[in-house]
Formats: C-alpha cells, sequence, structure tokens
C-alpha cells in the first residue's frame, strides 16, 4: 500500500511538473527609466522552446522591431519585452508565443 502511494505522489509530481513547464514566460532587455519611449508593439510567433530561453528572447525581440518598424519612423528599438506561451501547435513541439515591448526613440531630443 505504502509503495502504491508513493508511485502515485511521484506521478502527480511530475505530471504538475510537466504542467508548470509548458507554461513560459520571459522578461528581456529591461530599459532604463530616462528611455524615450513613443508607443507600444505586440507580436505573435511560433517556436520550439528549450532549456535556455535566449532563443526565445531574440525571436521575440526581432519580431517586435519588426513591428515596430511597421508603425513608427526614425532611430528606434524595442525593450521592456515581455513574452508568454500562448498555446502548443497541435502535437508538436512548437509553441505559439505573444510578445510585447515598448518602442524608444533614440537621438531625436
Amino acid at each position: 500500500m505504502k509503495s502504491k502511494l508513493n508511485g502515485l505522489l511521484i506521478l502527480v509530481l511530475i505530471t504538475i511538473g510537466l504542467l508548470v513547464s509548458c507554461m513560459s514566460t520571459g522578461e528581456y532587455k529591461s530599459l532604463s527609466q530616462d528611455a524615450k519611449v513613443i508607443g507600444t508593439v505586440q507580436a505573435t510567433f511560433i517556436s520550439t522552446p528549450g532549456f535556455s530561453k535566449e532563443p526565445v528572447n531574440i525571436q521575440a525581440y526581432v519580431r517586435l522591431l519588426e513591428e515596430a518598424h511597421k508603425r513608427y519612423e526614425g532611430n528606434i528599438d524595442v525593450g521592456d519585452i515581455l513574452w508568454t506561451t500562448s498555446r502548443r501547435i497541435d502535437n508538436s513541439a512548437d509553441y505559439e508565443f505573444v510578445a510585447s515591448g515598448k518602442v524608444v526613440l533614440y537621438g531625436q531630443d
């Protein structure tokens, strides 16, 4: 009986761990308080999350910068990036991510 309870407890802990690990969030490229924020952008993208958040950070940054260039002109950049997984794509290892960030204008005081 005790071994069955231990086995069940381990199964529950593994299941909870897997569920929690599937929902991933991240923050990237913090801005200073004196940054000249001119707006915000949002984007979605598909990625295969791994053990490192760096590839997702970079994809979020690139997609948000693309969106920023569609809406704003000048020497702009994106910072204070927040991203999270939205949903798993079918039966693949890919997930849809949603990212948002602040658009900053440089060099035009």
